[in-house]
């Protein structure tokens, strides 16, 4: 019996030091859980802070690029030293001399000027300084024309042009002069007949090829007593 009871007496002690072992198993491995979920809070601590130092480097490089703003350097300004020549001058002052005792067409004059021994960059430098109207330059050379010779319209205007004027500007001159063109049919047939003999249709045909009108060659022709 006592050897049954000793029996019992163990499986007891064996059963309850099982109990304790299952029990310690479970507070470890609960520990063991508690472990991991730590470990897992503190990595997602970690992570968290990661996240945030990344986040702050990020701003830090946003204002670190942000645009300068863009400044506007303005030069200092500083006169035009005059770069004219001595001779582009004087060219300048004999242009304005030629064109107060004469009247260029503005080609005209450069020529002159030219031929005063101007280079053809000083001409056309003291040319473009006169100020000179070409129109109202073609109208004085028109007129001076009429005081020493008589002419046709057209006459007078292949002279102008032949001086340098354009097209234009030889129209206007000749329409400014004002000259009476039967008169100037008169004058031209009084010209020829002091320096030739003519019959009548050959001095007319002479004043057309001049340039006057049949018109005013028949009045020219009149004029003279043919």
């Amino acid at each position: 019996m006592r050897i049954i009871a000793l029996t019992i007496t163990l499986a007891f002690i064996i059963l309850a030091c099982g109990c304790c072992s299952t029990s310690s198993s479970t507070q470890s491995t609960s520990a063991a859980a508690n472990t991991v979920s730590t470990s897992a809070a503190a990595n997602t601590v970690s992570t968290s802070a990661a996240a945030n130092t990344v986040s702050t480097s990020a701003a830090a490089n946003t204002v670190s690029t942000s645009t300068p703003a863009n400044t506007v350097s303005t030069p200092a300004q500083t006169l035009k030293q005059d770069s004219k020549s001595i001779g582009e001058r004087n060219a300048a002052n004999k242009a304005l001399s030629y064109l107060k005792s004469s009247a260029f067409s503005r080609s005209g004059l450069v020529d002159q000027l030219e031929y005063e021994g101007f280079t053809r960059q000083e001409a056309e430098y003291g040319v473009g300084q006169s100020g000179a109207d070409w129109n109202k330059q073609a109208a004085l050379k028109a007129a001076s024309y009429l005081k020493t010779s008589s002419f046709s319209r057209s006459g007078l205007i292949d002279q102008l042009e032949y001086e340098g004027f354009t097209p234009q500007q030889a129209e206007y001159g000749v329409d400014q002069s004002g000259a009476n063109w039967n008169e100037q049919a008169a004058l031209k047939a009084a010209s020829y007949l002091k320096s030739s003999s003519f019959s009548r249709s050959g001095l007319i045909d002479q004043l057309e090829y001049e340039g006057f009108t049949p018109q005013q060659a028949e009045y020219g022709v009149r004029a003279v007593g043919y």
